[in-house]
C-alpha cells in the first residue's frame, strides 16, 4: 500500500491528512483507553508528522486506505483510468493494483482531463 500511496502525490498527501486525524483522535483519547497498538500508532505519528503514516500504515495492518480510496470513485472514473481493484487471496482485502492496459501518460491523461486530484507514476 505504501508504495502505491507514494506513487501519487495527492494521495500522499490525503494520508498525511489521514495521519494528522488519527493523532489528534489517538490522543483525545485516554491513555488507559488505548490498545498497545493505538499506543505504538501515536508515537509514530508524533516522532515524524511527516513520515509517521508509513508507519500507522504498516501498523495497522494495511487495512486499505488507498483502496477505499479508488473505490469511491464510481466504474466510469476508474475505467476512463484503467484502475481495477483485484482481490488478493482474501476477497475484501486491502490488496488491489492497478491493472495497465494503457501507458502511465494515457492514465495521468484522462485524470487531468476528468479533473482528479492524483496522477500515476511509473515503476522502475
Amino acid at each position: 500500500m505504501i508504495n502505491e500511496v507514494e506513487c501519487c502525490q495527492p494521495l500522499a498527501s490525503h494520508f498525511l491528512t489521514l495521519a494528522y486525524d488519527e493523532a489528534e483522535h489517538l490522543d483525545a483519547l485516554a491513555a488507559a483507553q488505548r490498545t498497545a497498538v493505538e499506543r505504538r500508532i501515536l508515537a509514530a505519528l508524533e516522532d515524524d508528522p511527516d513520515e509517521g503514516w508509513r508507519d500507522w500504515g504498516k501498523l495497522e495492518g494495511d487495512k486499505g486506505q488507498a483502496k477505499a480510496f479508488f473505490q469511491r470513485l464510481d466504474g466510469d472514473t476508474l475505467d476512463a483510468v484503467e484502475v481495477v481493484i483485484v482481490e488478493g487471496e482474501h476477497p475484501g482485502g486491502a490488496q488491489f493494483r492497478r491493472v495497465v492496459g494503457a501507458p502511465s501518460e494515457d492514465a495521468n491523461a484522462a485524470a487531468q482531463d476528468l479533473a482528479l486530484p492524483f496522477r500515476f507514476k511509473a515503476q522502475a
